[in-house]
């Protein structure tokens, strides 16, 4: 999964154009990618480490003071690892 940067109205010149320049603080950042790992063959009914990664977008709030401090809208990512095992 990807995000790319988000993207706000600028009326003034008639397009889109970014809000900030990359993300996560880092401004040359184009696009976001998160890496999870498979559990692998779970029908042997052992635990397997396995991380699940996602990415996604964080709308902005009603607050306009809360969107600037927290640069929203804006991506957000997080990963979780654990252990995945089947019963049968």
């Amino acid at each position: 999964m990807a995000l790319r940067p988000r993207r706000v109205r600028d009326v003034a010149r008639g397009g889109d154009r970014p809000a900030n320049a990359g993300a996560f603080g880092q401004a040359t950042t184009q696009c976001i990618t998160e890496t999870g790992s498979p559990a692998g063959e779970l029908t042997d009914g052992m635990p397997h480490a396995a991380t699940e990664g996602t990415v996604f977008c964080i709308p902005q709030t009603a607050s306009a003071t809360v969107n600037l401090v927290a640069d929203l809208p804006g991506p957000g990512a997080t990963s979780l690892p654990g252990m995945a095992q089947l019963h049968f």
